[in-house]
This record gives C-alpha cells, structure tokens and sequence, in this order.
C-alpha cells in the first residue's frame, strides 16, 4: 500500500517571524540607542528587524503583533529550542519561512546551541538572517557566524568571571557588593559614610535563623514572636490570632517599628534570605558557629 504524504500547497505566502532578547531588566525596560540599528533595548530591536524585513523580504507576510517574538532576560543561559519565545517559534514556524534576530548572541549563548539550532532550521528549509552577519550561508558565512557566536559566549562568560572577581574582592575587604544606596540588612552607613556592622540587626537575623532553621518554626510564628518582643520594649500587648499552637499577629494590631522597620511576614522572609547570603558569601558568620 502507497504511503500518502501530505504536501503543503504551493500557493501558501511565507512568513517572516522575529525573535528578541535582552540580557538584563534594564535593558527591557531602556529606549535609548534606537538610531544603531542593532540596539540592545526591546524596541531597538523590534524596529531593526521591522525595517530589515520591509527592505529584504517584501514577498514575507509579518504582523509585528502575531510573529514577532520575545523571550525573557532569565532565558540566556538556556538553549534557543528550550526557551518560552524559540519553543514557540519552533512550533508554529514552516518551510519556506525565515526567522530574523537582531544578532547572534540575542538568539544563541554557546556555539554548541547555535550550530544544532541552524543545521534544524536548515533541514526543516527555513531561511535564518542575524542583522550583525547578512549572510550564513556557504563556508565564509557559516565561518563569520561561529566567530560571532563564540565571540558572545567569550564575552559573557569574562563577564562573569569578573563578577566573581569582583565579589571575592568586596568579601575579603569586607565591603558591600550590593548596589545602591539603600541600607542592607545587618550593615549600617557609619558618619564617614562607610558600611559597618550592625550588631543589634544581626542580632535579630540569628535568632530568625534559629528559629526557622533549628526550631522549624512556622513564618506566623516568628512574625508574632518578634513583634511581641518589641511590644514588650514599649510596654504594650500584641494582638494576635489563634490559635495559640501558632499565633498570627492580628490585622488590627497597631505594629511596633524598629530602627523605622516593620517586621511583616514578607520582610522577616526577605531579611532570612538575605542573611543566608551572607553566611554564604562570609560577610556574617553562621549563626551555630561556636556552639557547643
């Protein structure tokens, strides 16, 4: 029995899709740089491709709002078939269509990713164009494309080396690695502006820990713990839910500030996990060091 196969009709109209990236929140949220072409912003980008489109692909249907395609900062260390935005157009995309990206790092973080994401594209007979390399195909376009794409994996894997360097740097002078000027958890501004300890926070931090990590205390608990400990410093009663076996601190208790803090749930959370940093990182030590 002859096998059918079904053929796509000859007079389907390609589709000319775009995929974007930024590496980092800022530069998704950036419109600076539009007049170079290949900007690194998301509205940099979504122009480039439009006008590399309308100028090289005229006979290409492209519908910015239905074929243009972005993936978040957290997907560049993933492969491009792997990540929201190129499993999408991985799907959806036929032969005979092209994919257009600003430039090869925006699309591939290793030369392995890139070279298995072009040979799939290519068998399944779909055109690839990188705004910063115009041709890919034959030896000196393939050739331009593999030194593109290791030149971007060089670049951010320096980059990341130099964040390590720099952070080994700070821990050992004991300074911040945190940017700007809002105070850290434990830490302090002294009068000569230079972050010192500060022992009444972290104080508070280890006996968190203890609590959470050694007791196994639920985050209400805490909450009410602490909130009840400054209570007593102002000499007033915390009004609290029950029941008793693990107290919640009432929406209608007036709460208690410490050195202009509030100690909610969501901020005791947030202050756990940054002294966890720290105690990785070695700008504190572990609350159980010393303990018998």
């Amino acid at each position: 029995m002859r096998k059918r196969h079904t053929a796509r009709t000859s007079d389907r109209q390609p589709i000319a899709w775009g995929y974007c990236r930024v590496s980092t929140i800022e530069q998704a949220a950036s419109s600076r740089r539009l007049n170079t072409g290949v900007g690194m912003s998301l509205e940099a980008q979504h122009k480039a491709i439009s006008d590399f489109i309308q100028r090289n692909l005229p006979d290409h249907i492209f519908i910015p709002e239905q074929h243009m395609v972005q993936d978040a900062a957290s997907a560049s260390k993933k492969p491009f078939l792997v990540r929201p935005g190129g499993r999408e157009i991985w799907d959806r995309i036929q032969q005979g269509d092209a994919l257009v990206c600003a430039k090869v790092d925006r699309a591939f973080r290793s030369t392995h990713d890139q070279a298995i994401t072009l040979h799939e594209f290519s068998k399944r007979g779909v055109s690839v164009y990188f705004l910063d390399c115009p041709e890919i195909s034959g030896a000196s376009g393939e050739f331009l494309c593999s030194i593109l794409g290791a030149a971007a994996r060089f670049e951010s894997r320096r980059r990341s080396e130099r964040i390590l360097e720099a952070n080994e740097v700070l821990r050992q002078q004991k300074r911040r690695y945190w940017g700007g000027r809002a105070r850290a958890w434990g830490f302090r501004y002294a009068a000569n502006g230079q972050i010192v300890p500060f022992p009444e926070e972290q104080a508070i931090m280890r006996q968190v820990w203890i609590w959470r990590e050694v007791e196994k205390k639920s985050w209400h608990e805490i909450e009410y713990l602490i909130e009840k400990q400054l209570c007593e410093q102002e000499g007033r009663e915390v009004l609290h839910l029950t029941p008793a076996r693990k107290p919640k601190v009432s929406p209608f208790h007036k709460r208690c500030k410490w050195n202009d803090r509030v100690f909610t749930m969501r901020t005791i959370v947030a202050m756990h996990r940054v002294h966890q940093k720290w105690i990785e990182i070695g700008y504190m030590p572990h609350p159980l060091k010393g303990v018998a």
